[in-house]
């Protein structure tokens, strides 16, 4: 519902004015540039929904959208072409229906290729609600100002703007500040992330490097807390183990100077609950 209603809006108030700052006497180049705008004016209206939920921006939106636009367009007439057509002249609605068959492979192809280009998304981004906001209030008031041309929407998206870069930079600040133990609620494993400034150690029992439990707990929390680097100790191994911030020996975890102990059951396997 906001991706939808946010690329309306954009489409209709901010397309126009983008397409007024080129004109070419060319057809095709004008239609190249009409659907440009669309994708640039729909990307700009999404932005903040789409860094909000997928956490990730699609570098070669516009390439897609000059395709995927027009597209769309024609699928919507052939569809409404089949359900006049194929009550009266059934084989002539399979034919077509053929045909929206095969728009719809090529245009799935396409965005495949696109997909796989060097580059096509840059990840893990994770906006406070904060910055939210004042992202969504800076796009709307630069495009109040583009439209009406008063310099009281300049003023104010120039102040909501440098209120989005202090929420960013206070963020930054806390990060290099932090100290912190989260112990996650994983079935029948120990999985506990010793966390300082934007660097994680992760402590579990699980076997190999490589789970499903814990990619399904690590990329979530490292994107969220903005962690750029983290590296993993693993429980039952023979010895002793340490880093930076974490030393293991036997069932006992020293994190800046704090000790864990993790009690077992009989059965031999750690139990959260006594932590």
């Amino acid at each position: 519902f906001q991706l939808s209603y946010a690329a309306v809006f954009a489409i209709i108030f901010l397309q126009p004015i983008l397409f007024k700052f080129y004109y070419s006497r060319y057809w095709i180049i004008d239609k190249f540039w009409m659907f440009f705008t669309v994708s640039v004016a729909a990307q700009i209206g999404t932005l903040p929904f789409s860094l909000w939920y997928f956490h990730q921006f699609p570098v070669y939106f516009w390439l897609s959208n000059i395709i995927v636009v027009p597209l769309v367009s024609l699928f919507l007439y052939i569809t409404f072409f089949i359900i006049l057509i194929t009550p009266l002249l059934p084989a002539i609605g399979g034919f077509t229906s053929l045909i929206l068959t095969l728009t719809g492979s090529m245009m799935l192809k396409f965005l495949h290729f696109v997909e796989y280009l060097p580059f096509a998304v840059i990840e893990n981004i994770y906006p406070t609600l904060g910055e939210l906001f004042f992202t969504i209030t800076f796009i709307t008031l630069a495009t109040l100002y583009l439209i009406y041309r008063k310099s009281g929407y300049v003023c104010a998206a120039l102040f909501s703007f440098t209120i989005l870069l202090l929420l960013s930079t206070i963020d930054l600040w806390q990060i290099q500040l932090r100290n912190e133990i989260v112990i996650f609620n994983a079935k029948r494993k120990i999985v506990i992330a010793f966390t300082q400034g934007n660097q994680t150690t992760w402590v579990t029992n699980e076997k190999g490097n490589e789970s499903e439990t814990m990619d399904y707990l690590i990329k979530p929390y490292e994107g969220f807390r903005r962690i750029r680097k983290s590296e993993k100790l693993f429980l039952n191994f023979p010895g002793f183990q340490s880093n930076r911030m974490v030393s293991i020996k036997d069932n006992f975890i020293n994190f800046n100077g704090l000790n864990i102990y993790l009690s077992q059951n009989k059965e031999g396997d750690f139990m959260k609950k006594d932590f």
